[in-house]
């Protein structure tokens, strides 16, 4: 079962030679940070999922990250911004992803491994069929990880964090290596300054792997990512796994990389074991 690319012409060019381009401008922009390894082990990494000239120029140095650490399999962590979901979490368990540069396929064997240590992910894929916090990760893991990388793609659609908890209690069971990238976005179209100061509150939480720290901000309406669902599953993997802190790779918001008043923030985020 192979998914088609929805958001290609949209989100990201949908031929090849553009969207390299679109990759390569990423990395050869000021937001393209000296990245290098703190650890030896890189447990995930929060990465945007904006539209490619919005917050590509952070993304980037998540994915500069995953190269350094030679990362050959991703569990990619989306969120359901639809809502059409009926499954709490839903894993797309077999087949692959088309991308304009070829197809990324999956680690089915993993995929069923992560289905068996949890009490909520289920096999899924019409679910996956409109949301773009996973597909617009898939350019990036292709161009820096390589054709051979397989995926993982799970999407939340629960707003429970007991649920999101679990998914990163199930993710800390499974032995074989790879990374998790938690797709998200931070505050949502405040005037520049207060989107700043709202980041900056968010990200010191999400750094210090304070899950019900952060999710007593958001309830308090003063920090806001659209995909604190899967930032907290990562948050949970990491804590389990013996991370003391994450770090912040680049931080930008929509008004930095593209203009206008109210703004978007990104953030790339890293979870190392040191």
């Amino acid at each position: 079962m192979i998914r088609k690319p929805v958001f290609a012409g949209s989100f990201y060019p949908m031929d090849k030679e553009n969207l390299e381009m679109a990759i390569e401008k990423c990395e050869k922009s000021r937001y393209s940070r000296d990245i290098k390894k703190m650890g030896n082990e890189v447990v995930g990494v929060v990465s945007p999922h904006a539209g490619i000239v919005y917050s590509g120029p952070v993304a980037i140095n998540a994915y500069k990250l995953l190269k350094l650490y030679n990362i050959k399999t991703v569990v990619v962590i989306g969120i359901d911004h639809q809502g059409f979901s009926a499954k709490d979490v839903a894993i797309w368990a077999k087949g692959g992803w088309d991308t304009p540069f070829g197809t990324l396929y999956v680690d089915e064997n993993l995929s069923f491994e992560i289905i068996d240590h949890s009490r909520f992910i289920e096999e899924g894929y019409r679910e996956h069929g409109r949301e773009h916090s996973i597909e617009v990760q898939l350019p990036f893991i292709y161009k820096m990880l390589g054709r051979d990388v397989k995926i993982v793609p799970i999407m939340i659609s629960s707003f429970e964090p007991e649920v999101w908890v679990d998914i990163g209690k199930a993710l800390a069971k499974i032995k074989k290596r790879f990374a998790v990238i938690a797709s998200s976005d931070l505050s949502h179209y405040h005037l520049k300054h207060i989107a700043e100061e709202m980041d900056k509150r968010t990200i010191r939480y999400i750094e210090n792997i304070d899950i019900e720290g952060v999710l007593n901000c958001m309830n308090a309406g003063m920090c806001e990512a659209c995909g604190i669902s899967a930032i907290i599953s990562l948050m949970k993997l990491s804590l389990e796994k013996g991370v003391k802190n994450g770090r912040l790779l680049c931080y930008a918001n929509s008004g930095d990389t593209y203009g206008g008043e109210e703004v978007v923030g990104y953030s790339a985020i890293s979870f190392e074991l040191r």
